[in-house]
């Protein structure tokens, strides 16, 4: 017999035979099929080398024995804390780093929810800051100037600018730190190199 679909109504029909003569067949009561809750068999949460930067994915996979089309509602957690963002993706808003992210997802058939499953956790990793401009003061600069050396720092994380600040005279390395006063001779090119760390 080919499994019925739920909501079907199942009867058993008996017809009395003594190998000569049928006798009346008689007739079951009803038994309605159920629906089968679908099955949740599989979450990943990807990248798994995330930043503060990086939307989060979740993506299940599920069966249902009735063959009803499976959907999926997604919760978030933050260090083991449910937080209200729902929806198959997260973004950077919702977490910082070094933050422990799991998403659960939960199956349903539109007709009955089955039970969830969690994956496993993606932690933020940090993200390397940059440098977005350097200004070279005063321009233009003479023998016995002490030059300046700023800059813009970028961070996604928020952490503290402590870039280094290196100087070089006619390509040679010279001193380290914001401000520099040369030893040199009118015409030395003087530059600054600032190397983003956090």
């Amino acid at each position: 017999l080919e499994a019925p679909g739920s909501g079907s109504e199942v009867v058993c029909l008996v017809t009395p035979d003594d190998g000569t003569d049928e006798g009346a067949t008689v007739r079951s009561n009803g038994v309605t099929i159920g629906n089968s809750a679908p099955v949740a068999t599989s979450v990943t949460l990807t990248p798994t080398e995330a930043y503060e930067t990086t939307t989060l994915t979740c993506a299940a996979t599920g069966t249902d024995a009735d063959e009803e089309a499976v959907s999926f509602d997604y919760t978030w957690a933050v260090d083991g804390v449910d937080i209200a963002a729902t929806g198959a993706t997260l973004t950077g808003s919702d977490f910082d780093k070094g933050d422990d992210v799991t998403c659960t997802a939960t199956p349903n058939d539109g007709l009955e929810v089955g039970a969830s499953i969690t994956s496993d956790a993606v932690t933020i990793l940090n993200t390397a800051p940059s440098i977005d401009g350097i200004t070279l003061t005063p321009d233009p600069a003479y023998v016995g100037d002490e030059l300046t050396c700023s800059h813009t720092f970028s961070d996604p994380d928020g952490d503290a600018d402590e870039s280094y600040v290196d100087w070089y005279v006619d390509d040679a390395y010279m001193s380290t730190g914001e401000t520099f006063t040369p030893d040199a001779e009118a015409g030395a090119v003087v530059t600054c190199v600032v190397t983003p760390f956090d």
